[in-house]
């Protein structure tokens, strides 16, 4: 358990918008943000389940507290780190990371961040897959798509309630320079129109979208 979280229960850098998971109904979504001529900004969820894809940097993993209660306060550390002290009752274990979203899902960086045990427990087991990956230890961003969830169900005193887990998978990978966003993908080879190639591997088509 690479995050080291107990998950029954601020990192500094530049703002990013973000990418979320909605444990309640097994739905993903990017905030996407627009400054109206008032002045004011404008939070609108963009629903992006059907073909899910996107890089993942767990290499600059970041564990620690989050509160989302009368405002959002966030203590990170990075992964690997002694996790800090509890800041309120009101924080929660979680994690951050920074994904650059496919092209089909919208193409930029974005913060993903989570608290629910359904969502800390998927990328937990993710992490020790993609530490274990020699394409990692190269230096490779692993691309991670999300075909399906899986129901949780919790019994409470209050009744039954059921989250869902994200089933994640590695689809391919890029390199750390085209996740910063240093170079562009090379384009294929052209193919002679009297032979039919074969369909490309899987990690090429995930990583043609980035």
């Amino acid at each position: 358990m690479a995050f080291g979280l107990s998950v029954g229960t601020g990192g500094g850098g530049d703002f990013l918008p973000i990418v979320k998971f909605d444990a309640r109904a097994g739905r993903w979504s990017r905030v996407d943000r627009e400054q109206g001529g008032d002045g004011m900004w404008v939070s609108t969820p963009v629903d992006i389940t059907n073909g899910f894809s996107a890089a993942v940097d767990f290499a600059n993993a970041e564990i620690g507290w989050m509160k989302f209660v009368n405002g959002v306060d966030k203590v990170l550390v990075p992964i690997g780190e002694p996790l800090p002290a509890q800041p309120s009752a009101d924080h929660r274990q979680g994690f951050s990371l920074t994904a650059l979203l496919s092209a089909d899902c919208g193409g930029d960086l974005r913060e993903l961040s989570g608290t629910s045990k359904a969502m800390c427990s998927a990328f937990d087991a993710l992490d020790d897959q993609v530490r274990a990956a020699p394409e990692f230890k190269a230096g490779s961003i692993p691309i991670v798509a999300c075909p399906s969830t899986t129901p949780v169900v919790t019994n409470t005193p209050q009744g039954t309630t059921t989250n869902y887990s994200p089933v994640l998978e590695i689809t391919g990978w890029i390199s750390r320079e085209q996740f910063d966003g240093d170079q562009v993908a090379a384009p294929a080879p052209a193919t002679a129109a009297a032979v039919s190639p074969p369909p490309p591997p899987a990690g090429n088509t995930a990583a043609a979208q980035f």
